[in-house]
Parts: structure tokens; sequence; C-alpha cells
């Protein structure tokens, strides 16, 4: 079904209700089965400075959303035998980078960090993204460009496991460094070039690249904002598999409906990510924020529905609702952004409009 004039007036209403000084601007698209488009709207300027409108295709910053499709290749190579997802993240490793791990304090064996630990955040390892030693690093080398192995080492310098892998819940970017390190090794190809052929190229996603190892593609990138501050030029290399895609809300729709629609790999696989871990703990105002976790992908309930997906810290979201078969994709490009009230208003207006009909 296309959207109809009330159920346009309703999420433009919730659309607008979250533009402000900070947000300057925000995409919402919502895809019916095969494709279909409910609705597709972009609200708000592309730039303060530029004061030009923001298109619905317009490019952002995936940021955690890129630990979904990270997941996706990891899983899909467990589908084809590459590995197994209790495997331990070492037997791809480079011997150095492995090496280094013994240095964390609480880690008995590398071995215990497997595949799927990773994924799940229950590894134990510590968040290089948040240390401040390491942020210090990066204000102070503003043009670096941050190698995956260097990643590893800023994790080790903090020092010691947060817990015993397996144990408990933490979410972080370290351990999807490691998956992307093997992946690279297991394939022999880059990270980007994995991330191609396995994910983007199949599902036809033209307009999603991994930023800084890769040249841009599809439609501009937009501006995102942490308060007042404008980070569209910021270096972020720094945020690799676990958040370093640059894509767009049509692309996301896109890679839902091709994991959901088991295009990637069948039922059994797809089960593997939605295995909710429901022990999980957050940050204190983490952008991230799920009830359950799988891998690579977190449960949500939005006014009394559930919704599967990720959101990332600058403002991307990528949900797929099961009651009403839909994806809802797009930005609120503010750090900080309400994205649970949106996501309520969406699936209210679904509801109020007959689009779900019942409980999933």
């Amino acid at each position: 079904m296309i959207a109809n004039s009330n159920l346009k007036r309703l999420l433009d209403k919730a659309l607008g209700q979250q533009l402000d000084g900070a947000c300057p601007g925000a995409i919402l698209e919502i895809t019916g089965t095969e494709f279909e488009r409910i609705f597709s709207r972009a609200l708000g300027l592309f730039s303060p400075e530029e004061s030009g409108p923001l298109e619905p295709a317009d490019g952002f910053r995936a940021a955690s959303v890129t630990k979904t499709v990270t997941a996706a290749v990891a899983v899909r190579l467990a589908a084809e035998g590459h590995w197994k997802l209790d495997d331990s993240v070492t037997n791809w490793l480079p011997s150095s980078v492995a090496g280094s791990l013994l240095k964390l304090k609480g880690l008995s064996s590398p071995d215990a960090l497997t595949i799927r630990r990773l994924l799940g955040h229950s590894s134990g390892l510590p968040d290089y993204f948040f240390d401040p030693g390491f942020q210090q690093q990066v204000r102070e080398q503003p043009d670096r460009i941050w190698q995956p192995h260097e990643l590893v080492e800023a994790a080790v310098k903090i020092g010691e496991m947060l817990f015993s892998p397996g144990t408990d819940f933490s979410y972080g970017d370290t351990a999807y460094v490691l998956v992307g390190i093997a992946i690279e090794t297991i394939l022999g190809c880059t990270l980007a070039e994995a991330y191609r052929s396995l994910v983007f190229q199949p599902l036809e996603m033209e307009a999603t690249y991994l930023e800084w190892r890769e040249p841009p593609r599809g439609s501009r990138l937009s501006h995102h904002f942490d308060q007042v501050k404008d980070l569209r030029h910021a270096n972020l290399s720094f945020d690799w598999a676990g958040g370093g895609l640059v894509t767009n809300a049509p692309d996301l729709a896109r890679f839902l409906r091709g994991l959901f629609g088991h295009a990637l790999f069948d039922q059994r696989w797809l089960h593997e990510m939605l295995n909710w871990r429901r022990a999980t703990r957050w940050r204190p105002h983490s952008s991230a924020r799920y009830l359950h976790y799988g891998l690579g992908l977190g449960a949500n309930i939005a006014w009394g529905q559930k919704i599967f997906g990720a959101t990332g810290v600058w403002g991307a979201f990528a949900y797929y609702c099961p009651a009403a078969d839909v994806t809802i994709t797009g930005t609120l490009n503010r750090i900080g952004a309400d994205r649970p009230a949106l996501m309520d208003a969406v699936i209210h207006g679904l509801i109020h409009e007959g689009v779900i009909t019942g409980k999933a």
C-alpha cells in the first residue's frame, strides 16, 4: 500500500517533531513487501549553512548499523562452511594481533573469544571507542587514517578485560574490529570488498560504501551534529567494522528486506542472529539501547509491537517490524535524537491506518 493522506499527515508530524536547532534534517522511509514504498520523506536542511533541503535519498553515516552488516557477513561465512560461530576468532587473526590480546589482564585464553561472543558483545573485551586516552589521540591527530590493528592495540592499552568471555554483556566496537580482521583473512580481500561481494551486490545496495576505505558512491553525504558541532568532515576512520559505513534509507531497506527475506542465508542462520540475550547493560545516555540483543542487532518495542534492527550514534536507524512486514529506515541528523519516540509514532500511525492489525 501507498500511505494515504491521513497516514502521510501522521508521519510528517512525527518526523517534523524531531527537528530543532541541533537536528536540522531528518529522513524516514517505510517500505513493504517487494520494496513497495509506503512512505518516503526528508524534512529540514541538508546543512544550515547551505539552506538547501535534505532529500530522501541523501546519504548518511550508518555508524553502529554497520555492526548488523558485519554480523550478516560473519553469519553468511558460517552458513557457507568457512567457520563455525563457536570457533575462536584467533584462528584467523595475524599472530601479532592474537599475541597482543594476551596482554589483557583477565583473559586466560584467547580461544574463548569466539565469533558468536564477539558479535553478541559478550566477549568481555574493553572498548577503545570511548576510552579517554584513545579519544585524545583522535583529537591530536585529526588526519590520521586508523588501521584495524591499531584499534586493537588501543583496546589492549586499556589493560584488562571487562569480564570473562561469555559471562556478561558490554556493547562496543573492539570485538567487531577483530571479526573484520578475521573476515579479511578468511576471504583474502579487504573488508570493503567482502561487504560488496556478499551483501551490497546481491541486494543491489548501490549507495553504500565503507568510508575512508573506498571511493564515495551514490548521493551526497548529509551533515550530522553533536549539538552545534558539525561532524560532516570529521575523520571517523577509527569506526571501521563496527561503524564505518555510509548508506541511505533505500539501501538500508534493501538490506533489511534481504536479511529478513532470507536472500543472504536461510531461516536457520537468521535464527542465530535473532537468538536474543535478555540480560543486557548499557552505558548511561547510550544511543544504542535494546531490550534484547542477538548477533549484530537488537529487539525493541514500539507502540506495543516488536521491531528488530539497529541504530547508530550519529542518528541512523534501520528496523524491521514483522507485524506489518515493513522496514523503517532513515536518520535523525544529530547525536541523542529521540528515535524511540519516532518509532512509536510510526508504529502508531501504521496501526491507526490498519497496516498493522494484530500482534506479532
